[in-house]
């Protein structure tokens, strides 16, 4: 687990953003990366790293329900084909 930003982690869980020790090692080491991209130093991580952790929770959400969006609408789908809706099989002339 990394250590580092520990404060940063524990104010994040007490308000609810809570990631597991993998994921957290990995969004440092992405905001380390971030930081050096935008020519910030280690001293912007306090700033950035609650944003990188935020975002990636959201994101998360985002994504989970975008599957089950597209999983509700493969079922449907399905079920439409499977009762002969829009199927010209079905149709008597």
């Amino acid at each position: 687990m990394v250590v580092e930003y520990q404060e940063i982690r524990e104010r994040l869980e007490s308000d609810g953003y809570s990631v597991s020790d993998e994921d957290y090692g990995r969004l440092v080491e992405y905001a380390r990366r971030k930081a050096e991209a935008a020519g910030k130093d280690e001293s912007y991580m306090p700033y950035l790293l609650p944003d990188v952790i935020r975002e990636h929770l959201i994101r998360a959400a985002i994504n989970y329900v975008g599957f089950g969006i597209m999983a509700i609408n493969k079922e449907y789908q399905e079920e439409v084909r499977g009762h002969g809706s829009n199927d010209n099989r079905t149709v008597f002339v």
